[in-house]
Order: structure tokens, then sequence, then C-alpha cells
């Protein structure tokens, strides 16, 4: 079984959730701000990018331990490795224990400061302020 963070569509009730339903939930999930991630809009997901220390966020998520199959049907929704990368990072769950989940991000490109960052490191989906707002082919242009 391998740990991973979830940050956007692969939550629970979002859309790309049935990717992982055979995995174990362990719970909800924060990614420190010392990781030196921010939390950015690409219209219809989200998307990590690193950040300095001013910028950087804590970012909510979930904890998910999958088998080799779907980890690897993971890799594939996120585009690994020629869109997203991912690596290894401590999360700590809601009692404060900590977890080494792999975490996908976006790898430092040109233009990824410019995305508009998602507030408060919660991606909220459909309901989340920048969903869907025209910046997803922008941020996929910029971020390429």
């Amino acid at each position: 079984m391998t740990k991973i963070f979830v940050y956007g569509t692969l939550k629970k009730q979002h859309s790309n959730s049935g990717i992982i339903k055979s995995g174990i939930f362990c719970g909800a999930g924060q990614l420190p701000k010392s990781s030196n991630f921010r939390m950015v809009s690409l219209g219809a997901f989200p998307a990590l990018i690193s950040a300095d220390a001013k910028s950087s966020q804590d970012i909510t998520g979930e904890i998910w331990d999958v088998d080799d199959a779907t980890f690897k049907n993971v890799d594939y929704l996120e585009g690994y490795p020629t869109f997203y990368d991912r690596d290894k990072h401590m999360v700590l769950d809601s009692d404060g224990n900590e977890h080494w989940c792999w975490t996908y991000f976006l790898p430092d490109r040109d233009n990824t400061d410019q995305l508009k960052s998602v507030q408060g490191g919660v991606w909220l989906g459909r309901l989340d302020s920048s969903y869907g707002s025209g910046d997803y082919l922008d941020g996929i242009r910029n971020a390429i």
C-alpha cells in the first residue's frame, strides 16, 4: 500500500474520487506551510506550486492508502511525470500524527507565479470562487 495526499478532484465527493474508492481513507490531512507550496487554481482543478516562505500556505486535503494499481491510475490522471511531478512530503492528520505521503505538484515553470491562489489552501470544487473562471486554459498554457 502507498500513502497519497489528495487536495482536489480526488477528494471525497469530488469528480475523480471514484479512482481511489478502493483505497483506505486515513482521514483529513494538512500539508504544512513549511513544505513551501501554495495552492493555485487552474479553473476546474487546483495545483500546488513552489512558494517562498512569505506566500506558502497550509494545504488541506485527505490522506489515502492505495494499492499499486490505484497508485498507477492516480499517476495517469495527474499526468505524472509530464504534467504534475510528485514527491513524498510529511502530512499531518487531525490528531497531529505524521504521514509520509506522495504529493502531486506542478514543477517549477515560467509564469506559475501569475496563477491565482486558492484562498486558505482549501479547494472547494464547484463551490470554489475560482472554479471554471476561465483561468484553466490560461493556467495550463502558462504552466507548460
